[in-house]
């Protein structure tokens, strides 16, 4: 679950009310949580033209530039939306916010497997909470 996997690393604890969602639903309460691709089974294999047009669809329903920062999980994710050279590092974007690109939280993703990396995405993702809240 990588709601779960993002929780644990920032070390947030799960929704006491929110039952088999408990992980998503603390995730909710920190982030404006956006998916490229909506359904599981539908992401495998990757498919970038459709990633694209929903990272468009999502930057014209968003007033991005209202948004202090923006987290991009995976490479692909931001590529989806046109950064293709902004890896790992925080970066002011064109039109305002601060943004950083994560490792996607997949159990398929093997750099989480590192307790550095996991100890170093935890502390962007308090990072991004704390940016927004001095930024707002």
């Amino acid at each position: 679950n990588p709601a779960r996997v993002l929780c644990n690393i920032a070390e947030f604890p799960p929704d006491a009310e929110g039952g088999p969602g408990k992980w998503t639903w603390a995730l909710y309460e920190r982030f404006e949580c956006h998916n490229l691709i909506r359904r599981y089974k539908d992401a495998e294999p990757w498919q970038p033209a459709l990633a694209q047009e929903r990272a468009e669809e999502i930057l014209e329903r968003q007033d991005v530039p209202e948004r202090p920062v923006i987290v991009f999980l995976g490479r692909k994710v931001g590529t989806a939306f046109g950064l293709h050279d902004m890896f790992f590092e925080w970066r002011e974007l064109e039109d305002g916010p601060v943004s950083i690109m994560l490792p996607h939280p997949s159990g398929r993703n093997r750099l989480l497997n590192d307790p550095g990396v996991r100890a170093w995405m935890g502390g962007n993702l308090r990072k991004a909470i704390r940016l927004a809240e001095e930024r707002s």
